[in-house]
């Protein structure tokens, strides 16, 4: 396991940790998707203008992201066509807990507590996702936390003037927090399965994005708590 970016980004808040999961742990966490991809069937929303969203998402926790012509982008309590969310059950949040422990140090992993939500994006074969800004939240203050399983997939963020460009594979973290928290970033492709890089758990080709959030204002003192660790 390496974090990448340590020297020239880390201070950006910006890390990404490689095989931070083993082959084992991502087939576990797959199966757990698929509970929740039973439970809150994949959707492709429509955004603002009309148009549908490019990737297929849902989301477990006790919010969810959305999107629709009406509101824009926004978190609601329930799927649209199933009720509330499922729960983030213990794996997801073990696991979550696991890369804050990776990206920060062991006494950070205590964070895994407070997220509240964790977005589930499906990318087909060739997919990408543009240029955006993770702000629909009330918190900007808990980093985010993306884990990749399934296909490699082409990573980009603007860091200042500085473009960042990355290859995401199965079992990587990408945590954005500090000033990357909203930095614009976007996944500019999915690639085709590296031959010699770690086994894809997903039953099907793609890439699975688990993207966990705070969506929700946090208690001042717990931000302060955070804002000093970090």
């Amino acid at each position: 396991m390496a974090v990448d970016y340590q020297a020239r980004h880390a201070d950006l808040g910006l890390l990404v940790v490689r095989q931070a999961f083993s082959d084992n742990l991502s087939s576990l966490l797959a199966r757990c998707a698929r509970q929740v991809v039973k439970a809150a069937p994949l959707m492709r929303p429509t955004m603002a203008d009309g148009t549908p969203l490019r990737v297929q998402v849902t989301s477990c926790g006790d919010v969810g992201w959305m999107a629709t012509r009406a509101r824009g982008y926004h978190y609601a309590d329930r799927h649209p066509r199933m009720g509330p969310w499922p729960a983030m059950d213990e794996v997801m949040r073990g696991c979550l807990a696991e890369a804050l422990a990776r990206a920060y140090g062991d006494d950070m992993a205590w964070m895994a507590g407070i997220y509240d939500t964790c977005l589930l994006n499906f990318y087909g074969p060739g997919d990408s996702l543009g240029w955006h800004q993770d702000v629909t939240e009330e918190d900007r203050c808990m980093p985010i936390v993306g884990i990749s399983l399934g296909d490699p997939a082409r990573f980009e963020v603007e860091l200042g003037e500085e473009q960042v460009s990355t290859i995401v594979r199965s079992g990587d973290v990408v945590v954005m927090g500090g000033y990357s928290r909203l930095a614009r970033h976007r996944v500019a492709e999915v690639m085709p399965p590296d031959l010699f890089g770690p086994r894809s758990p997903l039953s099907r080709p793609g890439r699975l994005s688990l993207t966990y959030r705070r969506a929700r204002c946090l208690p001042g003192d717990i931000e302060d708590r955070i804002r000093r660790k970090r």
